[in-house]
């Protein structure tokens, strides 16, 4: 029960001591390979690693730089000789039971290809942690419950829904079966591995026995400013488009009519309760991931939660703005 850990690192050597360090401190007899594959302009990753002794461990340096992410990914993904495998990104870090925990799931449902987890994100703007897990909040309206779904396998159209509305496992978090490894290459696609190759993982889960998830986070990612920025300014929109229309592809190939109406059903419930978790979840998705125009058509709940989020948003910044105006000349008589 063995795992191949791949680590793609590029000019990180810093981020690259926590995230490796994390992955040493997993129970030992979990860790088959370890490979490190820098693809850095500078020998600052080789210092690091030359720092880190285990007989599992194994670095290698990309001459020359390899620019495309594609052929990057292939040549990493190849080097597994592990019934499982794992990805880490070089700026992100496991907790000590990550590995153990995701196993144990995988066990407990064999025909599932991919495990997945809850995760924290270390945000650089804030300097502070928060817990990110939409899918949850997004599983739990699909089944009516706030029952744990720890351990659930998620199948089917279920994956289609949550992978349209941009719910996802983080790539981090993700522990993949040899099946799922050996079909791969139906995601490596030209112009579809790009900003969001989570959610093509997602995807391809999809024909491969599904997805377990477990609900305690079991990683931190780390999320810098240009990625923030990004957002901000809507460029992951775009960046995420070409997976939207993928997605939009497999509905229309499966089940179009029922699983259009279960996600509009599930902006309606979202809207019934503003203030819920199922709401803040499908409004910072809706920021996040676009869908694709054949379904935004189908979909007008999605712009009005957007239109209802705003008008909230509107009346707090103006409910604080009176509150300042009141506050202000007591705070100066005191």
């Amino acid at each position: 029960m063995q795992t191949c850990v791949l680590i793609p690192t590029r000019n990180r050597p810093r981020e690259l001591q926590v995230s490796l360090a994390s992955v040493l401190a997993q129970d030992e007899s979990l860790l088959g390979q370890i490979i490190v594959s820098d693809n850095s302009d500078n020998d600052d990753t080789a210092a690091v690693i030359a720092g880190f002794k285990h007989p599992a461990l194994r670095y290698e340096r990309l001459a020359p730089v390899i620019h495309d992410p594609i052929e990057r990914t292939r040549r990493l993904y190849a080097q597994s000789r592990c019934a499982y495998t794992a990805i880490l990104h070089d700026d992100d870090w496991w907790h000590p039971d990550h590995l153990r925990q995701s196993l144990q799931a995988m066990q407990e449902h064999p025909e599932a290809g991919l495990c997945g987890s809850s995760h924290l994100i270390w945000d650089e703007a804030s300097s502070g942690n928060r817990l990110e897990n939409p899918a949850i909040e997004i599983l739990h309206a699909m089944h009516n419950t706030r029952a744990c779904l720890d351990r659930m396998l998620i199948k089917g159209d279920e994956l289609l829904i949550c992978a349209a509305l941009g719910a996802f496992v983080h790539y981090s978090t993700m522990v993949m079966t040899r099946r799922f490894l050996d079909r791969i290459e139906d995601i490596l696609l030209p112009g579809l591995f790009v900003f969001d190759t989570d959610r093509l993982h997602f995807l391809l889960a999809r024909d491969v026995g599904g997805v377990v998830i477990n609900v305690a986070p079991s990683a931190t990612v780390r999320v810098h400013a240009a990625q923030e920025s990004a957002r901000l300014q809507g460029d992951s929109l775009q960046l995420c488009r070409p997976v939207s229309q993928r997605v939009w592809e497999l509905i229309s190939a499966a089940n179009p009519s029922e699983i259009v109406g279960r996600i509009g059903g599930l902006y309606e419930r979202a809207m019934n309760r503003p203030d819920g978790d199922l709401f803040h979840a499908l409004v910072h998705l809706t920021h996040w991931i676009p869908l694709a125009p054949e379904l935004e058509v189908q979909i007008p709940q999605r712009r009005q939660l957007l239109e209802l989020d705003a008008c909230r948003r509107s009346r707090r910044r103006r409910w604080i703005h009176r509150a300042r105006q009141l506050l202000g000349p007591l705070t100066q008589r005191s």
